[in-house]
């Protein structure tokens, strides 16, 4: 099986392959916010630099659990079926940089002090395509987002709160990628986290799950609020992931506004 990003009838892309394209939009279109971002947080270039990358390579973490490489086939497949995996992503995001933070790599960097920018960016990289009058957009209630998750998951089974293991060399691939010759040096010990990681987050139950989303929720709210310096990322990265996703998933022989809007101002 194929650990995907996105499928319709017989068309499967592969999560790898979306990735690396948001990561290819950015970089053709949107470099130019790295200085910015550390310009305004007083960042070194490096840190700005993988805040960002993390940011945009991560964002679709959470597709890559089992509810939803094992849910979504060619015959059953919707966006429903990739309900949460923003916010699930964002959790999953927060434990992984737990680990990767201590890679003597990152030695020095202000990617620790600044983890919720890109807990935020995976967070709410849907944000703006939904309507106004929605729960998620005016708010984050936690009471409502715990009793809608809550609903959904009322179903999973163990086996379905788990990474997917077709998808596990895929993270890491993406994750050195991300990283680039910071932590070449330190390849196994990527290999190593995605794996541990991929072990930790079990739970039982999705009454466990929901437990863990709102301690880890709680504690991290008051770092998790919209800023200026968050939407230099966010809005970058909602673009990248539109633009991506057009090029994969559109028809060969049309071309969406946004795409001609990126040509006037991209390098290709």
């Amino acid at each position: 099986m194929t650990c995907h990003s996105y499928v319709k009838g017989n068309f499967t892309e592969p999560w790898i392959k979306h990735s690396e394209e948001v990561l290819n939009v950015f970089n053709e279109c949107f470099t130019d916010i790295i200085p910015l971002l550390s310009s305004r947080l007083n960042l070194s270039i490096d840190s700005a630099e993988t805040i960002v990358r993390l940011s945009i390579v991560l964002h679709d973490l959470g597709k890559t659990l089992n509810v939803y490489q094992l849910r979504c086939t060619k015959l059953t497949c919707n966006e429903s079926n990739y309900y949460g995996h923003e916010l699930l992503g964002a959790f999953m995001v927060n434990r992984l940089l737990d680990r990767l933070v201590n890679l003597p790599c990152f030695k020095g960097s202000e990617v620790n002090e600044y983890r919720h920018l890109i807990i935020l960016s995976v967070m709410m990289h849907h944000h703006a395509m939904r309507d106004l009058n929605d729960w998620w957009v005016r708010r984050i209630n936690m009471v409502t987002l715990l009793d809608k998750l809550g609903s959904w998951m009322s179903e999973l089974n163990t086996s379905e709160l788990r990474i997917c293991d077709e998808c596990i060399n895929d993270i890491i691939r993406i994750l050195q990628l991300a990283l680039g010759t910071q932590c070449s040096n330190y390849r196994d010990n990527i290999n190593r986290i995605i794996k541990d990681l991929s072990n930790e987050l079990v739970w039982g139950n999705p009454v466990n799950l929901i437990r863990d989303l709102n301690d880890w929720f709680i504690n991290a709210k008051d770092s998790l609020i919209y800023n200026r310096s968050q939407l230099l990322i966010l809005g970058p990265l909602v673009v990248s992931d539109n633009e991506a996703a057009n090029r994969s998933r559109g028809s060969g022989n049309k071309r969406s506004l946004i795409s001609y809007e990126l040509s006037l101002r991209c390098k290709h």
